[in-house]
C-alpha cells in the first residue's frame, strides 16, 4: 500500500514539473521579441536567418541579403526601417573603434599629446592593420583619431586607450559604460580596437545606436568622412604618411566600384572570426540613414549595403509632423491637455531638439501611424511634449514640442475626466500602447495561464483516476485469492480428516 501512495506522489510531482515547464516556456516564448540576448555568439546560416522587419503587417519587403545580421536606422529619428537579426551577440572587428573615437572626443582634447608605450605598439598582431608607429612616438589627439578611423591602426587605437584613461583595460571599461548610458542592451567591449576576444562582442542594433550618438559629435562626423589626410612628420618619423579611408563607398583609392557618393561617413572591419563588418551612414531621400552589417562573407559587405540604401531610397518618405499644438489633431489636442492637466495652451513651438518628421513607409500614409503623448519636462506653467507616431511596436518620429499652458483649478482637475477625445497615449513614449491594448495583452497573457493550469489539473485528475481503478482491481483480485486460498485449506483440512 505504502508502494501505492509513492506512485501517486510521483505521478503528481511528475504532473505538476511538466505544468511548470509548459508555464515557464510559454513565458520565454511571451518575452522572445524583447529578449536582446545572452551574449552568446551568433552562429545561425544566413539564408536561415529571417529578416524580421518583411514579417511586419503592410511593410516594404527588404532584399535578401548575405549578412547574418543587419539593421538600417534613421538617424535622427532612430526608426528601424530594416532588420535581420539585429539584437544577436556578434564580434565586431574594428568597427569597434567608432566608439573608441566617440568616447576618446568626449573624454580629452584634439591638441592633446599622446606618447605611444611599448606595450601600445608591440601589443597587437603584426599582420593586422597599423601605420608603423614607434615606442615613444608623439601624435595628437586628433592625428590618433584620424588615423584611427581612415587606416584603423591598431596601435593607434592603444595609444588612445592609455592616454585618456591610463590603461587599455580601464578604457574600456570607459566604452562599456558609454554603451550602458546609450541604451546598448547586448554589447561588451574589451579593447579598443576591435581584434577577436571571445567577450568582446555587440549586436547590429547596438551598433547603430552608438553611430547615431558619434553622428551628435561634429568633430567625428569630419574625421569620419574624410577620404584621405596627410600626417606629418614626427619626433620618430621624418617623412609625411598619406592616409585614406578604407570605406570603399568613401574612398577610390583601393577600388572605384563601390564609390557612392551619398555615403558621407563610415567604418569598415574584418577578423577571421567576425568576418566581415560594416557601418555605413548615407544621406537618402533627404534623412541621414545608419546601415550595419555584420558577419558578412567576402565580396558582399559593400552589394549588401548598396541593396539596403537603395531599399530605403525606394521605399520611404520623410514626412513633415505638426510643429505647433494648434496644428495638431483635436484628439491628440485632447490627450495633450488631459496628460498636462491643463485648460489649455497658450503659447507652442518646436523644441530645438525635435526631429520634427517620421520616416513614413510608401505602403503606409502618415494616417495609419498612432500617435502617442509624453511629458518629458514639465514645471507649474510649462512643459515639453513629445508626441511620438507608431506603427506596429516602433516609433516612426516624432516631435518635441515646448508648451506654455494653464493648469486646471485643484478641483476641476480632479473632477475632470481622463481624456476628452482620443486614446489616452501612455507616459512612456517607447510602448505606443494604450491602456485598453495593455489591460486586452494581460488579460490574454494570463488567459493563458489558465488554460495551462485546467489542462494540468485535467491530466491529474485522469491520472489518479487510472490509479484508483487499478488499485481497486488489485484489491478484488487480492479478494478472490484469499476466498481460493481459505477454500483450498479448508478441502485440504477435510481430506485429512477423511484420511485418519
Amino acid at each position: 500500500m505504502k508502494f501505492l501512495y509513492k506512485c501517486i506522489l510521483v505521478l503528481l510531482a511528475g504532473v505538476f514539473y511538466f505544468q511548470f515547464s509548459v508555464i515557464s516556456f510559454a513565458a520565454q516564448v511571451e518575452n522572445t521579441q524583447s529578449d536582446e540576448g545572452s551574449g552568446e555568439i551568433s552562429q545561425e546560416a544566413s539564408e536561415d536567418i529571417p529578416i524580421e522587419s518583411n514579417l511586419i503587417p503592410g511593410w516594404p519587403q527588404g532584399p535578401a541579403i548575405n549578412s547574418e545580421a543587419a539593421v538600417v536606422m534613421d538617424a535622427k529619428t532612430g526608426a528601424i526601417l530594416y532588420e535581420k537579426n539585429m539584437n544577436a551577440a556578434e564580434y565586431p572587428a574594428s568597427i569597434t573603434k567608432i566608439m573608441t573615437a566617440l568616447v576618446a572626443l568626449e573624454n580629452s582634447s584634439l591638441d592633446e599629446i599622446v606618447t605611444f608605450s611599448d606595450n601600445a605598439v608591440f601589443s597587437i598582431e603584426r599582420d593586422s592593420s597599423h601605420i608603423a608607429r614607434t615606442t615613444g612616438e608623439q601624435l595628437t589627439m586628433e592625428q590618433c583619431l584620424y588615423a584611427l578611423l581612415l587606416e584603423s591602426a591598431n596601435e593607434c587605437a592603444n595609444a588612445i586607450a592609455e592616454h585618456v584613461a591610463g590603461s587599455v583595460d580601464a578604457f574600456a571599461g570607459m566604452m562599456n559604460q558609454k554603451a550602458q548610458e546609450l541604451g546598448c542592451t547586448n554589447t561588451h567591449f574589451v579593447n579598443p580596437h576591435g581584434l577577436h576576444d571571445e567577450n568582446h562582442y555587440t549586436t547590429a542594433r547596438d551598433m547603430a545606436v552608438i553611430v547615431q550618438a558619434a553622428l551628435q559629435n561634429d568633430t567625428f562626423r569630419t574625421i569620419a568622412g574624410t577620404a584621405q589626410y596627410t600626417l606629418p612628420a614626427t619626433n620618430k618619423n621624418d617623412e609625411e604618411l598619406m592616409m585614406f579611408h578604407h570605406h570603399a563607398m568613401m574612398s577610390k583609392h583601393r577600388t572605384a566600384q563601390y564609390y557612392d557618393e551619398t555615403v558621407f561617413a563610415g567604418k569598415n572591419g574584418y577578423t577571421t572570426d567576425a568576418l566581415n563588418t560594416l557601418v555605413t551612414c548615407a544621406n537618402r531621400n533627404d534623412m541621414e540613414i545608419i546601415c550595419v552589417t555584420m558577419r558578412t562573407e567576402s565580396g558582399y559587405s559593400y552589394p549588401d549595403t548598396a541593396s539596403l540604401l537603395d531599399y530605403v531610397t525606394g521605399n520611404f518618405t520623410k514626412t513633415a509632423l505638426p510643429s505647433t499644438f494648434e496644428s495638431l489633431p483635436e484628439d491628440i489636442q485632447a490627450s495633450v491637455l488631459s496628460s498636462l492637466g491643463a485648460s489649455s495652451v497658450t503659447e507652442s513651438s518646436a523644441a530645438d531638439d525635435s526631429p520634427g518628421y517620421a520616416v513614413v513607409p510608401n505602403t503606409l500614409s502618415l494616417e495609419n501611424l498612432t500617435p502617442a503623448v509624453s511629458t518629458t519636462e514639465r514645471t507649474d506653467a510649462d512643459a515639453k511634449e513629445v508626441i511620438s507616431y507608431m506603427y506596429e511596436d516602433r516609433c516612426l518620429g516624432c516631435v518635441a514640442l515646448r508648451l506654455s499652458y494653464t493648469p486646471l483649478e485643484a478641483s476641476a482637475a480632479s473632477a475632470a475626466p481622463a481624456q476628452s477625445g482620443g486614446a489616452q497615449a501612455p507616459q512612456d513614449e517607447t510602448s505606443g500602447l494604450s491602456s485598453r491594448e495593455e489591460t486586452s495583452g494581460g488579460f490574454f497573457f494570463y488567459l493563458k495561464y489558465v488554460l495551462f493550469a485546467a489542462v494540468a489539473l485535467a491530466a491529474v485528475i485522469f491520472l489518479v483516476t487510472i490509479v484508483l481503478t487499478v488499485r481497486n482491481r488489485i484489491a478484488i483480485h487480492r479478494r478472490r485469492r484469499e476466498r481460493l486460498r481459505k477454500r483450498l485449506l479448508r478441502k485440504k483440512s477435510v481430506n485429512e480428516d477423511s484420511y485418519f
